[in-house]
């Protein structure tokens, strides 16, 4: 994002805006209804700095001491007192600053400060604008009762808005950042406040609405609703949880041009509140740790990750302030959920949109999309760790950020990238044992699952044609076979749900691999010309290659075969265990359907016979999406060829 959000984001216009500010930043001046004249009061700024320029007053305040050149102690009288709730106690200083360098100089004046607690805001009218031009780090003590409140030699440093128009004003080099000196108030009404019946009752008809964050953001509110998302989804129910430990803390940084957008584009800021704190310092926060409040996991009872359930249950809140375009987003409270393809992110989102305040609603935010999953041994029990997990929002959590209606005020829609969540958990379970250890006995070193890229999509034949077909017989790699049968001590070839083993007759009677039946297939001849033939062969069955003395398997499940041009293609279920085949040992692969080798068409013409096609020899190789296959063979390493033969009339 860049400065230009307001337009990319979808306010309505720049004057729109503007218009909304302006009316914003009035109704957060001190002076209100309850406002009331002084006994005494005094304000003092301590400004030891020069860095933005040489410090003057504007009557009728006035310069009771300098310090060096440029700096000065400017004192003013305090007027119009008052105290409230979310502003403890607020009065205003007659005059002004002055900041001059050269013959140019500009005015600060207007003055009126806000104190909140800890902070304490000062706005002014600089350049024409009335903004927050001063912020105040120092403890405040407010006595509503006596009506009195005193504020002792408060850090005062500039905000970054005003820092960049004295720092135009004036042609500086740089904006004045930092502290500039001190601030001191002190002031007593000269009668007992008015009863405030809005204190009592925020909600009551005619109270004005004060914005939750308006501490931390500087941004008003005039008017607030109801949120009318849909609420979150339940929670799932795991099965025979067990409590997670050693999880103290989930970090997620929302998503990171909306971050360097509020600091760089909107001169904002951002806070951590309620336990949550921000990580990294600013300018540059890269997120927020979230205290865990609790955490369950469920294996389910099965031995693969793919169907494995958590729940972390966090809290604290985000505070994102977005202060020169009037709007703050806050995230309170997030649950992280695993649960396969309902994985999701619900948060509490409270939103002030140009003044609209739409209250705090529980919402899914955003989905999560489990990419690998990795099962390694600890020293008690194992580690879960489902890496880097994709996230984007769900629509409620687009229409919670960017509002809905006339409120629009961004284009996040349904989707949108947000920044992954990383997710590791220690559990007491021991390693699984894998599907074939019966059959092949490996030991497991460790468990991935959604370990390769999804298989893409199949394509869609145009015009046609059902097909039958012989099995499919393919050995995967020949050399590969040689070395499983006489390679000491000698593996084994075994077939399943409906596979068979090609036997071979020819000494050393080392098997040809496997036999697939076909469950069903299509053709498309498409053109007259025989390049753009198409064809799908789906294959049933399971072929498990069992290396037991060197500790690793390979099976290969209901292949199928594409003839597709340049995207031809062999698919299957494949899962493998190469504890023993790599160094260091790898993990044992759960299934998944995969694009597991690419054939090559650009050789191989068609034969046509009556009623029948048939593209023989089609070379194979190791796709890139499969990666390493049976611990050595990679990506372009030649396999067995294919040959394809298809009946269809």
């Amino acid at each position: 994002m860049s400065s230009s959000l307001p337009a990319r984001r979808g306010f309505k216009a720049a004057l729109t805006v503007l218009a909304a500010a302006v009316l914003l930043l009035v109704a957060l001046h001190p002076g209100s209804a309850q406002a009331a004249p002084l006994t005494s009061g005094k304000v003092v700024l301590n400004i030891t700095s020069g860095k933005a320029g040489k410090v003057g007053a504007v009557k009728p305040a006035k310069v009771a001491k300098r310090f060096g050149k440029k700096g000065a102690k400017v004192t003013s009288a305090a007027k119009n007192g008052f105290f409230g709730s979310k502003v403890k106690a607020g009065v205003e200083a007659g005059g002004g600053l002055r900041f001059a360098k050269g013959k140019r100089k500009v005015n600060v004046t207007g003055l009126g400060i806000s104190i909140f607690g800890k902070q304490t805001a000062i706005r002014g009218k600089l350049r024409g604008k009335t903004i927050k031009v001063f912020n105040v780090t120092g403890k405040s003590t407010v006595n509503k009762s006596a009506g009195t409140a005193k504020l002792t030699g408060a850090r005062l440093a500039l905000t970054n808005q005003a820092a960049a128009r004295i720092r135009k004003a004036l042609k500086l080099k740089k904006a004045p950042k930092g502290k500039l000196g001190t601030v001191s108030v002190n002031f007593k009404l000269s009668e007992k406040p008015p009863v405030d019946p809005c204190v009592e009752n925020p909600d009551a008809e005619g109270c004005p609405v004060t914005d939750p964050y308006l501490e931390q953001c500087d941004v008003a509110a005039t008017s607030k609703v109801t949120g009318s998302l849909p609420a979150a989804a339940a929670l799932p129910t795991l099965s025979n949880p067990e409590s997670i430990s050693g999880l103290s803390s989930m970090s997620w940084g929302f998503k990171s041009s909306f971050r360097s957008y509020v600091i760089f584009g909107a001169q904002g800021s951002m806070h951590g509140l309620d336990g949550a704190t921000t990580v990294g310092g600013p300018p540059v926060i890269s997120g927020f740790d979230f205290p865990v409040e609790s955490a369950e996991y469920s294996d389910n009872g099965t031995g693969t990750l793919d169907d494995d359930q958590a729940v972390v249950e966090t809290s604290g809140t985000a505070v994102f302030c977005a202060t020169a375009h009037s709007f703050r987003v806050a995230i309170s409270d997030p649950t992280f959920v695993i649960d396969g393809d309902d994985s999701r992110i619900i948060a509490t989102v409270d939103t002030n949109l140009t003044g609209v305040w739409t209250q705090p609603q529980r919402i899914d935010l955003a989905n999560l999309d489990l990419g690998e999953i990795n099962q390694t041994a600890a020293t008690e029990g194992t580690t879960i760790d489902w890496g880097e997990i994709s996230a984007s929002f769900t629509q409620a959590g687009a229409d919670a950020i960017c509002g809905t209606g006339e409120q629009v005020a961004c284009d996040y829609t349904e989707g949108t990238e947000l920044d992954p969540v990383a997710l590791s958990i220690n559990t007491a379970n021991a390693l699984p044992v894998d599907q074939y250890n019966s059959e092949c006995s490996v030991p497991v070193a460790s468990v991935a699952s959604n370990s390769w890229p999804v298989a893409s999509e199949l394509p869609t034949l145009s015009g046609a044609v059902a097909a039958t077909s012989d099995p499919i017989g393919w050995g995967f790699k020949s050399s590969f076979r040689n070395y499983l049968q006489f390679a000491p001590p000698a593996g084994s070839f075994q077939p399943f749900d409906g596979a068979s083993v090609i036997s071979n007759p020819s000494p050393p009677n080392v098997p040809l691999g496997f036999s697939y039946p076909v469950s069903d297939a299509e053709y498309a001849a498409n053109t007259a010309a025989t390049d753009d033939d198409q064809a799908i062969v789906n294959g049933t069955g399971t072929g498990l290659y069992c290396k037991s003395g060197h500790f690793f398997w390979l099976s290969i499940s209901d292949p199928t075969i594409v003839i597709d041009g340049d995207h031809s293609r062999l698919v299957a279920t494949v899962s493998q265990n190469t504890n023993g085949g790599a160094d260091p040992a790898g993990p044992w692969q759960t299934s998944q359907r995969i694009d597991l080798a690419d054939l090559d068409l650009s050789g191989v013409t068609p034969t046509y016979g009556s009623g029948t096609v048939t593209w023989a020899s089609i070379p194979a190789t190791v796709s890139e999406e499969a990666g390493t296959i049976a611990g050595s063979y990679t990506p372009g390493t030649a396999l067995d060829p294919i040959t394809v033969s298809l009946e269809t009339e």
